[in-house]
């Protein structure tokens, strides 16, 4: 059985928030950043942070 790292209320609301197409986002404190970044939750892309299969993932684990 594999560990699933916990997510604050804040980042798992950081990771709703990149998921949801055509929503303004807010800014995304540096420290949330790096640990989504660090698990693979989201990726750097050329036109900002970009939910991965593995956030989606971790997003419909988290909604049920």
């Amino acid at each position: 059985m594999t560990h699933e790292p916990l997510l604050t209320k804040e980042e798992s609301a950081v990771l709703r928030m990149l998921a949801s197409a055509g929503l303004m986002k807010k800014i995304i404190p540096s420290k949330t950043m790096e640990k989504l970044l660090a698990l693979k939750f989201v990726e750097k892309k050329v036109d900002g942070l970009v939910v991965t299969e593995k956030g989606t993932e971790i997003l419909d684990r988290y909604s049920r």
